[in-house]
């Protein structure tokens, strides 16, 4: 008899065991903590005792609901933002000399970033007690004259704080 299995059988399987709702909060957790307290050198190099608390504070975490739900949120909208930014820097490369002295698309990141912690908000409820995207756009559509002067004005700030040493 021949053995027959598929990735998608595998996976399906894996979600039912809790792999995903348990396992990878767990080891995110665990290696978030661990390396700030080996970076930190808080508990200096005492390698035991920093896996310890990384461990403890790994399944403290995954204790929470919440937790699992906000990865489950942020991680495929983050493949998204991904996804986009490297679709834009392959059409910026045909376009634009990248120069490396200069972090000239580090502002393209930084966007990126922005939107997919907004959309994660937005989608978790986050912004609005639970409106979700159609009172988010509804308070969007209320409020961009506020928005758009908010932005201008941060907009103006960073320019002049940039340009502040230029003056005479």
């Amino acid at each position: 008899m021949a053995l027959s299995w598929d990735i998608g059988r595998l996976m399906g399987t894996m979600e039912q065991m809790g792999f995903f709702y348990f396992v990878i909060p767990f080891l995110i957790i665990f290696a978030i903590v661990f390396a700030v307290l080996e970076k930190s050198k808080w508990l200096g190099d005492n390698k035991p005792v920093q896996v310890i608390i990384s461990v403890g504070v790994g399944l403290l975490t995954i204790r929470v609901p919440i937790l699992q739900d906000f990865f489950e949120n942020i991680f495929p909208k983050m493949g998204i933002g991904l996804a986009i930014l490297l679709v834009f820097l392959i059409i910026m490369g045909f376009f634009v000399k990248f120069d490396e002295s200069k972090n000239s698309f580090m502002w393209v990141g930084f966007v990126v970033v922005a939107l997919v912690l907004l959309w994660t908000a937005v989608d978790f409820g986050f912004l609005g007690g639970g409106y979700g995207y159609r009172g988010f756009w509804e308070i969007l559509n209320q409020q961009w004259p506020a928005l758009v002067l908010a932005g201008l004005s941060i907009g103006g700030f960073v320019w002049v704080i940039k340009h502040k040493d230029k003056t005479p």
